[in-house]
This record gives C-alpha cells, structure tokens and sequence, in this order.
C-alpha cells in the first residue's frame, strides 16, 4: 500500500493597514536579521510575502570585493536586505506498507521539507564566543581577510588591498555580526516513522483481535542542509518565531510499543 502526498503554498502580502510596509515578527538585539511580513511593492522590487528574512551582509565595493576596516575586520553593511523567506517552496511525504500473509506488517514514512530558509543566531553566538568548531580555523596562526580597505573617504573612497592580519578571535567576533554567514536552507529529508507490527491470530471468543508492533519516530535525516540543527525547530510555536535559531533544544527520536485489542 503506497501513499505520496504533495503540497505547495503561494501567497503575496498586498496590504497592510494604511501606512504600514512591514510587520516585524521577530528581531535579533542587536539587529543584524529581521523576520517579517513585507507588503508587494512593484517600483521597489520588492515581491513581498509571510515571513521575509531581512539581515545585514558584508559591505563590498561595486566590482563585490569585501570590504574591510583600518584594522582588516569584514565589515557589515547599515541597511538589511532580503536573503529568503522560512515558507518552504513544498512539503511531501511518502509512506509504503508492506503486508505478509505470516501477520506482519512493517510500514515506513518519509517526510520532506524542501525550500525556505532560517537564520541561526545560535550558531552566529557559538562562533562569537569561540566554541563552534569551525572557530579552530585561524585560531593559531590570524588571517589577512581577501579584500580591500578605503583609505579616502566614505564620500570619495580609495580602495587598497589590505594587508592587515587579524586574530581568528577579530575575525570570528566580526563575522558572526553578519547576517548572511549565517543563513541556511531548511531543506531535509527524514525517516519521519518507522513500525513493525505482528497480527495474532486468535480463536479466542473474547479477543476478536490482537495485534504488537514496535514503532520508532523522527529516526534520522537522509539530507539536510544545515550542519548543526533541526532546520524545522524553533525558539517557540509562535508563527513569529519560524525562521529563526536561538538555542534550540535537540530533536527528540522516540522508540516505542503499541498493543491493540478488540474484543
């Protein structure tokens, strides 16, 4: 017995009340990402929607060099811009039950969220307190960041390449304030459930019916993008808390029994 089902959902935000562009949903203290409802705006490109992410990206020059500080830190822009919507693009599932004529059954669910993304601000934290593994990079020996510095001025820039070295501390304090290093794709594929079940069969003139399966829930991932978290967790399940990563408890993988009788 196969089943697959298939969703897709498109919306556009036409209107707010009078006035109103955006309704933020949530935002980081210090402001480097937004989540929000944006109003369709045709002479803005803007194509609006239900739970925009806006954040801050790296300053670069009109040819897309990164530009640095006096001191060779990246530095961030002072207006977000749009890098995505947690809306996934569609959701399906697929399940298959293979029945025996011994009484077993065994039957597995596959569960697939593809498209939208998410910010991680635990992520963009671990790296800025030093304990994210990719934080080790740098560490011993600095980096000189590829990219240029303005020695002119911010209304007649002089661009140089820079030559400064920076500690991995400067260097991953400075790019944990940049949004966009740390925006994922929520796209994962699971072994959402998996059970096998045994069917009695009974003479008895009580029980009419009994059946004994074990069962396990959300066992593993066949893909996901992001390395070190659930990418549909959130920090509450609040719609104003999707697309957002702030300290989330681990996924939960469950093992269990099930026992039904029918007298």
């Amino acid at each position: 017995d196969v089943s697959l089902n298939f969703s897709h959902n498109k919306n556009t935000l036409v209107e707010l009340i009078e006035g109103l562009e955006n309704y933020v949903f949530t935002t980081t203290n210090s402001g480097i990402v937004v989540v929000q409802a944006t109003v369709e705006n045709d002479s803005l490109g803007v194509a609006g929607g239900y739970g925009d992410i806006y954040g801050k990206t790296f300053q670069r020059t009109e040819d897309g060099q990164i530009i640095v500080d006096a001191n060779g830190r990246p530095l961030a822009t002072s207006e977000k811009v749009y890098m995505g919507n947690y809306q996934p693009d569609f959701v399906a599932g697929f399940s298959n039950t293979f029945m025996f004529l011994n009484g077993f059954t065994l039957n597995f669910l596959i569960d697939a969220r593809i498209g939208g993304q998410l910010y991680s601000g635990t992520d963009a934290r671990l790296d800025a307190s030093g304990v994210s593994e990719r934080t080790l990079e740098y560490r011993e020996e600095g980096i000189v960041v590829d990219g240029v510095v303005n020695t002119g001025t911010a209304e007649a820039p002089v661009y140089e390449p820079n030559t400064a070295q920076i500690t991995g501390q400067e260097y991953w304090g400075a790019m944990s304030s940049i949004a966009e290093n740390h925006i994922y794709d929520q796209t994962n594929i699971r072994l959402r459930e998996l059970s096998l079940t045994y069917r009695f069969n009974l003479k008895d003139i009580f029980i009419q019916n009994l059946t004994l399966g074990l069962v396990g829930r959300n066992l593993f991932f066949l893909y996901k993008d992001i390395d070190n978290f659930d990418p549909e967790s959130s920090f509450s399940t609040s719609n104003f808390s999707q697309g957002v990563l702030w300290y989330n408890l681990p996924s939960t993988r469950s093992f269990g029994f099930t026992l039904n009788v029918n007298f």
